[in-house]
């Protein structure tokens, strides 16, 4: 049930960005169906990395596989006339990328030293995902506020990763974490 559930809502996503947000940008972005698929693909991968065990070079596969998809989604973007977004598919495929790096890094085998950054962000990711927005729309509006290049748009949106994680650690360092252990000590 979960499956088909998880497969409805992978479907329903790219269809909730385009058609069904009738051209509202608000709704193509934050209605509750444009997210699901994302959430929908991230449960399947950590259900999948726990049931699956991949060898070494399966692991490199499948996460050569993610980058591909990853680097997929940045070149349509760039592209004028090749936008999967027009076809709500562009988060999709940027979720799926994204999973498919994370399944391909889960091992057994102790963590490589490049791989110590997502890890980072893993830890706070719930943070990182409630606060992110208030960076990425200041971003944003600071990018075009100073009038900055096309071309200096990776260096910003680097910029803005690296400061959506930083606040997202702040928020789990000084407010999570002390208001969980206050839970927990109440429970």
């Amino acid at each position: 049930m979960l499956a088909v559930l998880a497969l409805a809502l992978v479907a329903a996503g790219p269809f909730a960005r385009t058609s069904w947000a009738g051209g509202n940008e608000l709704a193509e972005d934050m209605a509750y169906l444009t997210g699901f698929d994302c959430i929908a693909i991230g449960c399947a991968a950590a259900a999948a990395s726990h049931v699956w065990t991949l060898s070494v070079i399966q692991r490199r596969i499948v996460r050569w596989v993610g980058v591909v998809l990853l680097v997929q989604v940045s070149v349509y973007s760039l592209l004028p006339g090749l936008r999967l977004g027009q076809l709500g598919l562009d988060v999709t495929v940027l979720a799926l990328g994204a999973a498919l790096v994370l399944v391909g890094l889960n091992s057994e085998t102790p963590e490589e030293a490049w791989t110590s950054p997502l890890a980072w962000f893993g830890q706070n990711s719930y943070e990182v995902y409630l606060t992110h927005g208030f960076v990425m729309v200041l971003g944003a509006q600071a990018f075009y506020a100073v009038g900055s290049s096309p071309n200096m748009a990776p260096l910003w949106h680097a910029a803005m990763i690296g400061s959506s994680g930083l606040l997202g650690w702040i928020t789990a360092k000084y407010f999570s974490e002390p208001f969980n252990k206050r839970l927990r000590r109440l429970v």
